[in-house]
């Protein structure tokens, strides 16, 4: 895999790093580390405090800020991968969702990974909404990560818990396959999720629908998400016995809104990592997963990947 880890210096940058440190990616994996410099214009530099020489001081005050960054996350990142993934680093002049989706393109990543918030005014702008713009619009996967127990002491061994939602759609099946396909350490759990969700009665029709449709309905989609959670575990199970580290496998069927469910076990199990696909079923079978994808990302309580080809 080729995993570009976009940083920006803060905190949830920093834990981002961290993360991709721990994580045992497939053998031959290279991990980039990149940050974008969107050195300020003419126009819009009396903004800036300080108005220190030329553009081009300016331009290298930004460059050497990123280049700090950078090397921060460098150094986090080697605490926890000690050597294990090939690393390189680079730093782009352009605006930080454009600069690590160029780069991403053109790096040829299968991976985006970065934190949920960074910094905002003269060092960076909020990345809360970079990271959304990059969910939605990066041709690969996409992995915003949160600090949490995956960041924190590099020296303690840890199995992260991944809550792998599905529907039975094509796109739930790639993040079935991403976590089948990647390594995992001893001990890790994935708990595969399916949700019940019954389209709302229009208020027009309140009374005239007779009870037993309501019923068939949530018969159907339990049915429904029964055979998304079975078949997502075969998948598993197929594989799970020649793995030399087992996966520890169970399942969850919940019921409402989809996002809400997602996010509601995740916080009841303690999930280290939710794995969605980036979209869904849409109408009366499915929740439309492009979505619940970006309502997952920004309420979820631990890190999200949202699975693209």
């Amino acid at each position: 895999m080729k995993i570009l880890l976009a940083i920006d210096g803060s905190d949830s940058s920093l834990a981002a790093a961290a993360e991709a440190g721990r994580m045992e990616w497939p053998d031959g994996s290279s991990v980039r580390i990149m940050t974008a410099v969107d050195v300020p214009t003419e126009g819009g530099r009396w903004s800036l405090e300080d108005s220190r020489g030329n553009f081009e001081s300016w331009d290298q005050v930004f460059e050497q800020l990123g280049i700090g960054h950078v090397a921060n996350a460098l150094s986090r990142f080697n605490q926890f991968n000690r050597g294990r993934t090939e690393v390189t680093s680079t730093v782009v002049k352009a605006r930080s969702k454009e600069g690590i989706l160029d780069e991403a393109e053109s790096w040829g990543a299968d991976l985006i990974m970065l934190g949920t918030h960074g910094y905002r005014g003269l060092e960076r702008i909020w990345l809360g909404s970079v990271s959304l713009a990059v969910a939605t619009h990066a041709k690969c996967s996409v992995r915003v990560a949160r600090p949490g127990r995956l960041s924190r002491d590099p020296n303690v061994n840890l199995a992260p818990r991944i809550l792998l939602a599905t529907d039975g759609s094509s796109f739930s099946e790639l993040a079935v396959d991403a976590v089948d396909q990647r390594p995992w350490p001893i001990g890790t759990e994935v708990r595969v999720i399916s949700a019940i969700q019954l389209a709302p009665t229009p208020a027009s029709l309140e009374g005239a629908i007779a009870p037993t449709f309501y019923a068939r309905l949530e018969q159907m989609g339990t049915e429904q998400a029964e055979a998304s959670v079975h078949r997502a575990l075969s998948r598993l199970r197929e594989n799970n016995a020649d793995r030399p580290k087992p996966l520890d496998l169970s399942f969850e069927i919940a019921g409402g809104h989809a996002a809400e469910a997602i996010i509601d076990v995740a916080k009841k199990w303690n999930a280290d990592l939710i794995v969605v696909g980036s979209q869904g079923l849409g109408g009366l079978r499915r929740f439309v997963l492009g979505s619940v994808s970006h309502a997952v990302i920004s309420h979820a309580p631990c890190s999200v990947e949202i699975v693209r080809v």
